[in-house]
């Protein structure tokens, strides 16, 4: 038996895939599994890294069906997906096709500096500082050269993001997805997104926090500064949210973080407005934490 889903999204980001439910393809009678995202006009480095997990997870819930995904053909998310590696990487995942064939799809290139979606292995917790540098000079230096603000801001980012991956999630593998878009007429745009398919902030405080809170309320409770499954350090978060709300180089400074049935959206505008959060009914399991800088 066969299954379609199709997303109703224009867009394939972090507000809009927590709309992305795939509870209907976890019939055991399922021989087939459709993902339809011909409605989606453009993708994230958020959606990319995003997409993938889930992806992933439903491999491993559904391990006899065949999962097909269809992309929008000839169209400039489809060309941008392949040119981050979407596609391929997707093609990796067992018993997995996609439609059109990305070999045949023609990459774009644009003068931007970009991070393609990847899978990063952290053998040690110092390897986030290592990894952290590489990837600062692939997508912010090459494109701000003069703005150590921001250089040193994206740099704590990666390091903190990818060494919680190594400390607190359980398993020691990092998706990672970037880019830096300074075209000459748009707002200059650093988007970032470091993604985990470990046992997620709710699951790594409970019992430190409560094991009666929900996840929302536990990711809002990982900002607070000394919140810590390990019962020392806990600044990670804290240090990201409050250097973004320090910033003053950039428009709108946005740290996105979805972890199991919760989500979080903090805008770094004040350090005393209260996040946006909420819940999940379809829970893709790990931590997927992203920021976004725009200049207008």
């Amino acid at each position: 038996m066969k299954h379609s889903y199709i997303f109703q999204g224009s867009e394939f980001s972090f507000l809009s895939t927590r709309r992305f439910d795939l509870s209907d393809c976890l019939d055991k009678s399922l021989t087939s599994i459709s993902l339809d995202l011909s409605n989606v006009n453009w993708i994230t480095p958020y959606g990319l890294v995003f997409l993938f997990a889930a992806v992933s997870q439903l491999r491993q819930m559904q391990p006899d069906c065949r999962i097909d995904i269809n992309f929008p053909p000839r169209t400039e998310m489809f060309s941008y997906a392949c040119r981050m590696d979407l596609p391929q990487s997707l093609l990796q995942i067992p018993d997995v096709t996609v439609t059109p064939d990305p070999v045949r799809q023609r990459r774009m290139n644009r003068r931007s500096s970009l991070c393609e979606f990847r899978s990063i292995e952290l053998a040690t917790e110092d390897d986030a500082d290592s990894i952290a540098e590489e990837l600062l000079g692939k997508i912010v230096r090459s494109q701000i050269t003069d703005d150590e603000e921001t250089n040193d801001l994206i740099n704590t980012a990666l390091s903190e993001l990818l060494s919680n991956v190594y400390v607190h999630s359980q398993q020691s593998r990092a998706l990672v997805a970037a880019q830096t878009y300074a075209p000459v007429r748009k707002p200059k745009t650093v988007a970032i997104t470091i993604g985990d398919t470990g046992i997620g902030i709710p699951q790594s405080l409970t019992g430190v926090q409560g094991d009666l809170k929900d996840d929302k309320t536990l990711i809002r409770e990982s900002l607070i500064g000394g919140v810590s499954a390990r019962g020392e350090g806990g600044y990670g978060l804290t240090d990201i949210n409050s250097t973004l709300s320090q910033s003053s180089l950039w428009d709108r400074r946005i740290l996105m973080i979805r972890s199991n049935g919760g989500w979080l959206w903090s805008s770094g505008s004040d350090e005393t407005e209260e996040p946006l959060k909420g819940d999940i009914s379809f829970q893709i399991r790990g931590t997927y934490a992203g920021i976004l800088l725009k200049k207008f």
